[in-house]
């Protein structure tokens, strides 16, 4: 016992006080826990709010990726409009040339399918008058009695001529 006392004794009684024993008190303990965890809760409400930043950051880089990109493509789609407007002008400028040119070509043509025709037609008077005026001193006729067949002729002639002409009319305004 001597030895025990001794130890006991040798001992200072206030170094059971050093320590705090802070954890052999439940108190201690579930205040200690709910410290850690409200550390922990806020730890992970900062980790968080960090990370709905980064989020807010990511999402502002794309929007204005997606900006940029909407731009260059815009650009772009102007850039080819006005180059296929000015592909379009220059077509239709084209265009007009050649119909001017076309219905220049056509009028030429029809100017001068009227020539032909009226030469024609004139031709073929001035044959028929001469071919009536043979016929009419072969067989004798009177000047009353030519004069009357050269009207009928004459007549029907004009009818044809008249009939072609008007023909001729009808092709050119479909050109």
């Amino acid at each position: 016992i001597v030895s025990y006392e001794r130890e006991v004794f040798d001992e200072d009684p206030l170094d059971f006080f050093v320590d705090t024993h802070e954890f052999q008190d439940p108190d201690c303990v579930a205040f200690y826990t709910e410290s850690s965890k409200q550390r922990r809760h806020k730890a992970l409400a900062d980790l968080q709010r960090e990370k709905d930043e980064d989020m807010r950051k990511i999402e502002s880089f794309l929007e204005a990726k997606r900006e940029a990109r909407s731009e260059e493509f815009q650009s772009q789609l102007k850039k080819a409009r006005s180059v296929m407007l000015s592909k379009q002008a220059k077509q239709r400028t084209q265009l007009a040339e050649r119909h001017k040119k076309q219905v220049e070509s056509d009028e030429k043509k029809v100017e001068e399918g009227i020539k032909w025709l009226t030469q024609r037609q004139r031709a073929e008077l001035e044959r028929r008058m001469q071919q009536h005026q043979k016929d009419a001193q072969r067989l004798g006729l009177t000047q009353e009695r030519s004069a009357t067949e050269w009207n009928k002729v004459s007549f029907e002639l004009q009818s044809r001529h008249s009939h072609q002409y008007q023909q001729f009319e009808a092709k050119k305004k479909l050109t």
